[in-house]
């Protein structure tokens, strides 16, 4: 992981690149030969999530990876109280930030589920910097009626959790909300992933970045869903693609996607947005599923234009039975803050240091015996 200090923000960016001819060195550029996949994480998570895609040879030895932990996410620490609302146009400058530091010029997006409004609201923004744009599982600008309220009550008791430094509150709201995304609960590798987030989480908690983050948590839950206006729409001019399990609650994309593609005959070019509709696949696709996806957005990215499915890629075929690879790098978690709690006294008793201390006021404190009580508190963990 490389870090970009930006003196002038609330904020300091920590990115991942990997490149085709440094891979494993932690470089701080891209090289410049081969084109730049920028990955776009969700709520909640960090860059650590695309590492099916920096593992994946089809993807590393052709392009750039380039991944930021978005302020308040993941190592992106916030080194002072945002001031105001944290918006949407925050976020994307977050990212224009970041790639202007690593002087990247062009990059093909490449969102997964709650990070679309961002990767949509850059290439509006910034035209200038999106060769393409990839969307997978986007959240729809109006989710089914639950989904959409169990967002708003995800941030209530995320706030309420951090506020009051409930801990056992903040387990299960990071938990749920991995396996709502994933659908994999079962997965060794997914619950590995997700007891890492789960110690990022607490540490996090345990020196007050939480509290500072969540206005960050608030932008993505309230802009989860926000499409381009048609205005904008009709102002795309890139090859867009978005990758979707089912048709249904998804037509605002429809309509979106319509729009761009009038546009473009208008004005005599050919169209240049898709959709694609894949059986069975969860919101973070890009993590539970890459043997399906990785294929596709290579051959996208590639050609520049609405992709044609080939034979090999079969958009019905279920979610593999095989469990998920793990990291060939796992996380480093050299980063975590974790602070321990003070050990919990038995009923009536003294700490030690409290001992002592009175026995010193006293002058007492030679050739004392001192009889200790320890309370041991074991957690039950899943597996052997």
């Amino acid at each position: 992981m490389h870090t970009i200090h930006l003196p002038d923000q609330a904020y300091d960016l920590v990115c991942r690149i990997s490149t085709p001819s440094n891979r494993g060195d932690g470089p701080k550029k891209v090289d410049p030969k081969y084109p730049t996949i920028l990955l776009c994480h969700p709520l909640s998570m960090d860059s650590f999530i695309f590492y099916p895609q920096y593992d994946d040879p089809m993807m590393y030895k052709h392009f750039n990876l380039v991944a930021f932990d978005q302020p308040g996410h993941g190592f992106s620490y916030l080194k002072r109280p945002i001031e105001g609302e944290f918006t949407l146009d925050n976020a994307v400058e977050a990212i224009y930030l970041g790639l202007t530091a690593l002087d990247i010029k062009r990059v093909n997006v490449v969102s997964t589920g709650t990070a679309s409004g961002q990767a949509m609201h850059l290439i509006s923004t910034h035209p200038e910097l999106v060769e393409s744009l990839t969307m997978v599982m986007p959240s729809a600008p109006r989710d089914m009626g639950f989904i959409s309220d169990a967002f708003d009550e995800w941030m209530e008791h995320l706030r309420a959790a951090v506020l009051g430094d409930d801990l056992e509150a903040l387990r299960l709201l990071s938990t749920s909300a991995f396996d709502f995304a994933t659908e994999r609960e079962g997965d060794p590798a997914m619950r590995e992933l997700k007891e890492e987030n789960l110690q990022l989480f607490n540490s996090k908690q345990a020196i007050g970045q939480m509290n500072l983050a969540l206005p960050t948590f608030d932008c993505w839950v309230k802009t989860r869903g926000q499409l381009l206006s048609e205005a904008e729409a009709r102002k795309v001019v890139v090859p867009v693609l978005i990758i979707h399990d089912k048709e249904e609650g998804t037509e605002a994309f429809g309509q979106m996607v319509g729009t761009i593609n009038d546009a473009c005959l208008a004005s005599g070019r050919p169209i240049a947005a898709t959709r694609l509709f894949l059986d069975n696949i969860a919101r973070w696709a890009t993590l539970s599923s890459p043997d399906r996806l990785n294929p596709i957005l290579c051959q996208f990215i590639k050609t520049k234009s609405p992709p044609l499915i080939s034979s090999s890629i079969d958009p019905t075929a279920p979610l593999s039975p095989t469990l998920t690879r793990r990291p060939s790098t796992p996380r480093d978690k050299s980063g975590f803050h974790i602070v321990r709690p003070r050990p919990e006294l038995a009923p009536k008793r003294k700490s030690l240091g409290d001992v002592m201390e009175g026995l010193r006021e006293k002058g007492e404190t030679g050739g004392v015996v001192v009889e200790v009580e320890i309370m041991v508190k074991v957690d039950e963990v899943d597996g052997p």
